[in-house]
């Protein structure tokens, strides 16, 4: 395993923010690139200019608004040029929404970037796409024109594929995070207990349960066949579900496993769980399962307290309730200054307000690190005499490498996915609070 550091320069982070960052006359961020200014040398600067076509969805649930993100692109453009490329190289962004491509119309993602290219921009990297059927539908561009795409964060595309052979989109990295490591974990926490026996409640009315419950089927069946053969998925609308039909779900299910995961929003795992208790679930014989990889409101913060009659009796339910989330851990910390420079930039250049204690998530760095990674190894491929153009090549040379910067250690594995661990909290009822139980790489 290789391990690189971006340039050993990031602890300058304040430094440079006020000088490069918050005069627009030196701002390193091209909003529009002229449709012929794609040459090396367009401006004849002598300088080559790389460009960074960032993209969002304009329904994206991992992040609401380019508003949120694009502060994060700033800095990590200005680190980039500043600190880790050489002189002749410098980088520039030109962003294009990618429409309603998350859930609504798929296809406008390709629509849109077909203009973008027609219109004479080259894109040496793409940076954001977000949602697994948006990511599928852009992956075409990029085996196209062999450029790298740094999806934040793409999770679960292989799920999509209609052909499982195919699946691996080679060009496409998963920065933030990926479903294999959440596969693998839930994979051992099964066999450790000894566990075969599953029901899997899906919720169809949110896009990520949905698609996240199927790709973890398709692990247990590529990775654990004796699970695979006694899970039992179960699917719902979780904006229409009563009480009387949660309670028909696990009637359902409580004959058939002892392990209920419940793919769903933080409220109507509450719901699950007060149910559960009300009928005798909820006492040592079976364990529930639901995941909250970060701080996101479209999936809500679990939580037993909302202030209504049924407090008391979600706070004893949820003891048998394990909550699944990416580890907070030293090597995937986020340098508190980066964060609050992220937060001062986003309110005082695109009028967004973070909340005050709260911090950038996974998939806004994914865009900060996606433009890092690619600055290190334009500087490595240039110092090794490599063609840096080449995206099949730049992709094999990250795969299984470290880098060590300010978010901490990130190291993209063989399936092209951010390694992560992940933590398995259980519920302490007299502090109220999750607590890491284990983690599990």
């Amino acid at each position: 395993m290789s391990i690189y550091c971006f340039a050993g320069l990031f602890w300058l982070t304040h430094l440079f923010i006020t000088s490069v960052i918050l005069t627009s006359a030196n701002r390193m961020v091209e909003t529009f690139i002229p449709e012929k200014d794609n040459s090396d040398d367009s401006m004849g600067s002598g300088k080559t200019f790389l460009t960074i076509c960032v993209t969002l969805e304009e329904d994206s649930y991992n992040v609401p608004s380019y508003n949120r993100v694009a502060s994060a692109v700033d800095l990590a453009i200005a680190n980039a040029n500043a600190f880790v490329l050489p002189k002749s190289i410098r980088l520039r962004t030109v962003f294009q929404s990618a429409g309603p491509s998350c859930s609504q119309i798929q296809h406008r993602v390709t629509t849109n970037f077909l203009h973008l290219i027609l219109s004479g921009v080259q894109c040496d990297a793409f940076v954001g796409i977000g949602c697994a059927s948006s990511t599928v539908a852009m992956y075409a561009f990029s085996e196209e024109l062999n450029v790298p795409m740094f999806a934040c964060p793409g999770a679960g595309v292989a799920s999509l594929a209609l052909n499982s052979t195919r699946n691996r989109f080679p060009l496409m990295l998963r920065i933030p995070y990926g479903y294999s490591d959440l596969g693998r974990s839930l994979s051992s926490f099964l066999d450790r207990y000894n566990y075969s026996h599953i029901s899997l409640f899906r919720d169809d009315f949110y896009a990520f349960h949905s698609l996240t419950s199927k790709y973890l089927f398709n692990y247990f069946r590529l990775n654990n066949p004796k699970v695979f053969v006694n899970a039992v998925e179960i699917a719902f609308i979780g904006k229409t579900l009563t009480r009387d039909a949660t309670r028909v779900l696990l009637d359902g299910a409580r004959n058939r496993s002892r392990v209920i995961v419940l793919h769903t929003h933080a409220l109507i795992v509450r719901q699950f769980m007060v149910v559960a208790k009300e009928i005798g679930l909820t006492y040592g014989d079976y364990v529930f399962i639901a995941l909250e990889l970060h701080e996101l409101n479209y999936w809500g913060r679990i939580n037993y307290i909302q202030e209504d009659r049924d407090d008391e009796n979600a706070r004893q339910a949820f003891q048998s309730l394990i909550v699944m989330s990416l580890a907070d851990t030293a090597s995937n910390s986020l340098d508190e200054n980066l964060a609050v420079s992220i937060k001062k930039l986003a309110k005082e250049n695109y009028n967004y307000t973070y909340r005050a204690l709260e911090k950038p998530d996974p998939n806004v760095m994914g865009f900060y690190e996606s433009i890092m990674i690619y600055a290190q190894e334009v500087t490595l491929m240039i110092g090794s005499g490599l063609n840096y153009r080449n995206g099949s090549m730049m992709v094999e040379r990250i795969l299984g490498t470290e880098y060590i910067g300010i978010t901490g250690s990130l190291s993209i594995g063989k399936t092209n996915e951010r390694d992560r661990n992940l933590d398995m909290k259980t519920f302490d009822a007299k502090l109220g609070e999750y607590n890491v139980q284990y983690n599990k790489g």
